[in-house]
This record gives C-alpha cells, structure tokens and sequence, in this order.
C-alpha cells in the first residue's frame, strides 16, 4: 500500500481517546470500590471488558481507524 490512509478526522480520534480514558477511569474506580469494600474477587473479572474496549479504542485513535 502507499501512504497511509485515515478512515476518521481529528474529532473521531479525540472522541475514541476521550472515551478510552472514560473506560479506564472507570474501570480504576470500579477495582479501588472492589478493593476496599471487600466485594468477591470475581467480580474483578468484569473490568476486563471496559479495559479491553479502552484499549481498543487507543489503539484505533492511534492507527486512525
């Protein structure tokens, strides 16, 4: 392939990383609530999917895809 090709603007690659941060954010939050009130480990395990769409996302915002 030549070149490289942007498939999203400047605001579709702020908007995914905005909102990557927001997922990790939230998922801080949500392991410090779990930490500290004692809340069965196994709940930890449905960070993974925030996690996995924050990284998504700054992955995308950095190949602007």
């Amino acid at each position: 392939m030549s070149g490289d090709v942007c498939n999203i603007g400047p605001q579709g690659i702020r908007s995914r990383f905005v909102g990557g941060l927001a997922s990790v954010g939230l998922v801080v939050i949500a392991m410090l609530t779990d930490v500290f009130w004692s809340i069965n480990p196994l709940w930890r395990l449905w960070v993974f999917f925030p996690l996995f769409g924050a990284f998504l996302s700054f992955f995308q915002a950095q190949a602007k895809t």
